[in-house]
C-alpha cells in the first residue's frame, strides 16, 4: 500500500506580489485545510525587478530578498487572520530566476501547484500558462476575485 510522504502532501503556492496573489494563498490554504496538505509559498524575483509590483520590491528594505520575505511573511498573517480555524504548516521561499523554471522545479514532486491568473486577468499570464502546460501534478490556476464575481455562483444550493 502507497503511503503519501510530507513531499507529495505539500501544495506549491507562486506568489507574484500581483492582486491575484491574496486569492491564490486564500485558495491554496483552503485547500491545504481539505487535504492535511502543508503549504510552500514561493516568491521568485526575477531579474531586472519589476518595477509594477511595489508592495514586495519597494517596501523600503534595501534588500529584495528581505523585502520579499517580509511581503511574504505580511501576506500570510493576513490570510491566517482572514480564514481562521486550525493553522497550517506553511513554509517560504523567496528565490531569484525564471519563475516558471523554479516554480516547476518545487512543484516536481508536489500534490499541486498554485498559481494567479495573470496580470491583466484576461485569460493566464506566461508563467501561469507555462506551469499548467509543464508540471507534473495539478496545477490550480486562480483568478483575482473582481467586482463582477458572484460568490459561490454555479454551486446548487
Amino acid at each position: 500500500m502507497y503511503q503519501r510522504t510530507a513531499q507529495d502532501q505539500r501544495i506549491i503556492v507562486g506568489i507574484d506580489g500581483s492582486d491575484c496573489s491574496r486569492a491564490v494563498l486564500v485558495w491554496a490554504v483552503t485547500q491545504a485545510n481539505r487535504t492535511a496538505g502543508i503549504v510552500e509559498v514561493l516568491t521568485v524575483l526575477d531579474e531586472p525587478l519589476p518595477a509594477d509590483r511595489p508592495q514586495v520590491y519597494r517596501s523600503g528594505l534595501p534588500d529584495p530578498t528581505a523585502a520579499g520575505e517580509r511581503y511574504l511573511a505580511d501576506l500570510i498573517a493576513d490570510v491566517r487572520a482572514q480564514l481562521g480555524g486550525p493553522p497550517i504548516a506553511v513554509v517560504t521561499r523567496v528565490l531569484r530566476g525564471d519563475p516558471a523554471e523554479l516554480l516547476l522545479d518545487a512543484a516536481r514532486n508536489a500534490q499541486m501547484l498554485v498559481v494567479g491568473r495573470g496580470a491583466h486577468g484576461d485569460g493566464p499570464g506566461t508563467v501561469s500558462r507555462r506551469c499548467a502546460q509543464d508540471a507534473r501534478c495539478t496545477v490550480a490556476v486562480i483568478a483575482a476575485p473582481s467586482e463582477h464575481s458572484v460568490p459561490n455562483a454555479g454551486r446548487g444550493a
